[in-house]
């Protein structure tokens, strides 16, 4: 899959991560459901599914007349599909979602654990990091394997 370097972190665009889940699972479905719009703000919920297991992703943009704000619905959208592929652990880098410097609508960043890919907290990614020289979540981290049982 392609990356782009998005505020000096590597990302996977979300239309990389759309081909990369088609073209492993054949059978896979993406659905958005907007949540709420209500003219100034709105929110999308993504269900990504891949045979019996279901990943959902969440994400809201603001309409405004800012760069990017007239297009606040299809932030939220594009947003919520590569959250919920993220979760599936397709196009992982170092989190689920990376802020563009660019854009009004930031996220949050969500860090994936490398042993069981479980988001992490900034805090736990930073603790970990400099005790295992690795992100790993609470369980990873006392299991010292990197690989824990879910």
């Amino acid at each position: 899959m392609k990356t782009i370097n998005l505020g000096g972190s590597k990302y996977t665009p979300v239309v990389e991560r759309v081909k990369e889940l088609h073209r492993k699972y054949k059978n896979s479905s993406i659905e958005t459901i907007v949540l709420k719009d209500d003219g100034s703000t709105v929110t999308v919920k993504a269900i990504v599914k891949i045979g019996n297991r279901t990943f959902t992703g969440h994400s809201s943009a603001r309409y405004t007349k800012e760069k990017f704000g007239d297009v606040a619905m299809e932030n939220a959208e594009t947003s919520s599909v590569g959250r919920a592929i993220g979760f599936a652990n397709i196009g992982l880098m170092d989190s689920i979602a990376v802020s563009n410097p660019e854009s009004p609508n930031k996220e949050e960043t969500i860090h994936v654990c490398e042993g069981c890919g479980d988001p992490i907290s900034e805090q736990i990614k930073n603790f970990s990091k400099k005790l295992f020289k690795k992100s790993l979540c609470r369980k990873c981290q006392t299991n010292k394997k990197s690989k824990c049982k879910k």
